[in-house]
């Protein structure tokens, strides 16, 4: 951060504001009528540190507050989606913070308008763990994509080239993952199952892996797993991986609500209110326009929006490959 000229005040923010993350993280609840903190130290230093209200905080984070005809109507939250609440303002605040730094270093870096810029995109690779959830499934399409365009410019693109110049090689055959990519992200794949799913509200877990089910069993690319009662597979360019349905609409779904971005707008630090003046409420959406254009994008959209202007980027430019090969006995 000093070497991209932040302020020494712009750095005591962001510090003040990841410590204030990190002691939201340790707030925990118990049942007692509903949702109560149990741990009073963590919300107070993490209150301290995001510049709140102890009380606002405890309030916020234990009830739903809404307006009903003018009325405001507090509806207790349970355990669990006290905890939801909790990671939701946790992720909300880290985003935003994230996103300002990004900027902040960009127009720090930008020169003139021919400025030229060399793009270094580190990737981990698939993830297959022994319980898979939406993270993953999230990470694995990124890698799906990448994948796809490692395929193409090393394999289709360059034996292309070899013909042309009349060299005498061995043509290489390689997988073309194009139809596993099509199950993800095509009409009816498994992201637009998945984002319809969580713009009902009484739609669950088991409704969403009975429509994947139904849409896509005779697919080759996906697995209806036999005995497992929650999951889905993929047949991904790096193997097989199995994906538990349980949390991801939930997940997929913006909880962040309108009562906990009031409340930051509430914060005593200007850094913190600045972060959030410009985020736009649920309330506001709705009112706009009720249509489907105007609903507040899920998670996977936005993620799914970010990786197509990622690979817009990547398509524009002239990539050279370091490939890493991390052995792994297990797998």
């Amino acid at each position: 951060m000093e070497v991209m000229q932040f302020s020494k005040e712009e750095v005591r923010e962001v510090l003040r504001l990841l410590a204030g993350i990190l002691h939201l993280g340790n707030i925990e609840f118990i049942t007692a009528g509903g949702a109560q903190v149990s741990f009073k130290t963590a919300l107070g230093r993490s209150a301290e540190l995001l510049g709140l209200d102890p009380t606002q905080l405890t309030d916020a984070l234990t009830q739903r507050s809404m307006f009903l005809r003018g009325e405001e109507i507090l509806t207790p939250l349970n355990v669990q989606q006290a905890v939801d609440s909790r990671d939701s303002l946790a992720m909300a605040l880290y985003a935003r913070c994230f996103e300002w730094m990004i900027m902040k270093i960009n127009s720090r870096i930008k020169g003139k308008d021919d400025f030229k810029s060399i793009g270094i995109l580190d990737i981990f690779g698939f993830e297959n763990f022994e319980v898979n959830r939406f993270e993953q499934f999230n990470i694995n399409y990124a890698n799906e994509k990448l994948q796809e365009y490692f395929n193409k410019h090393i394999f289709s693109l360059e034996q292309l080239e070899y013909s042309r110049e009349g060299l005498v090689w061995e043509d290489i055959d390689w997988i073309d993952n194009g139809e596993c990519l099509d199950l993800i992200e095509k009409k009816l794949g498994l992201l637009a199952l998945i984002n319809e799913e969580s713009h009902f509200p009484q739609a669950t877990d088991s409704t969403l892996l009975e429509k994947l089910h139904n849409q896509h069993a005779n697919n080759h690319f996906y697995v209806k797993p036999r005995v497992a009662l929650n999951n889905f597979g993929v047949k991904h360019y790096a193997g097989e991986v199995q994906y538990d349905v349980r949390g991801i609409l939930e997940k997929n779904r913006d909880t962040f609500r309108d009562d906990l971005l009031n409340l930051l707008r509430e914060s005593r630090f200007d850094f913190i209110y600045d972060l959030f003046e410009h985020v736009s409420s649920r309330n506001n959406q709705d009112t706009l326009k009720c249509g489907s254009k105007h609903r507040r994008p899920t998670v996977s959209s936005q993620f799914k929006d970010s990786l197509h202007s990622l690979m817009a980027t990547l398509s524009s430019s002239n990539p050279f490959f370091v490939r890493c090969i991390k052995p792994n006995m297990q797998k």
